[in-house]
Order: C-alpha cells, then structure tokens, then sequence
C-alpha cells in the first residue's frame, strides 16, 4: 500500500494484514511518526517540489537507515541525484507512462521512455 500521506490506522490495517505499507513522508515529524510505528521504507512525497534529491538528503540524514521512495514530480533527469543517496531504494514517477499515452495506446512510447530510464538508472546516457 502507498499513500501520498502518513495515516497511522492505515498503517495499523495494512501491519495487522500483513501487507506492505509505504506512507508518504515530508516532514522529521513524520518521518518520526513512522519510525514510532514500526516503519523502514517510506515514500518521499512530493519530492520535486520540496526541493528533490538535496532535501531528502538533509531530512534523513537523522534518522540512519530508512530508506526512502522519492515520487512526486520525479522525472528521468532527476534520477542520477536521488539513486546516489543511499537511502534511496527506488523513484517512481508518471513520466514514464503518462496517461495521455496510455490513453493513445502509445505504448511504444511507453517502452521507449522505460528503455531510456532504465540507460540512466544504469548510468548510461540515454
């Protein structure tokens, strides 16, 4: 289960389901809220607009060993910042399959674009 937000009874439902649960987080607050409940990974979100790879290194950097899912104005561009940060486990982000594209049945573009990505998650250039 991923959630744009930190809702401690989601989190309680999905624990006591045992389904996985990746809450969004932006602040220390609720960074710590997570810990408290038990949490390893957690999604960053919106991580573009708080300011990318430099903020999510500067806000979990007091708390060793979480590792985070940056989401949220995510682009192909800005995946070499966040993959070198060790609390980085993935990035997820909708360019790699807009909805318009989908929509279109676009789906060479789809395949084309996660070829590219995939280029610089490797580090090569697309």
């Amino acid at each position: 289960m991923v959630s744009p937000g930190f809702d401690a009874r989601v989190v309680d439902y999905c624990r006591a389901h045992e389904l996985a649960v990746y809450p969004g987080v932006c602040t220390p607050t609720e960074i710590q809220h997570a810990l408290e409940a038990g949490l390893g990974v957690l999604k960053f979100f919106p991580a573009g607009p708080l300011g990318g790879a430099s903020f999510l290194k500067a806000v979990s950097a007091p708390f060793p060993g979480l590792q985070f899912i940056p989401t949220g104005g995510v682009k192909r561009e800005h995946l070499p910042g966040y993959l070198e940060l060790d609390q980085v486990l993935a990035c997820g982000g909708s360019w790699l399959a807009p909805a318009a594209w989908i929509d279109e049945d676009a789906f060479d573009r789809i395949r084309n674009e996660a070829a590219r990505t995939a280029a610089v998650v490797r580090g090569e250039r697309p």
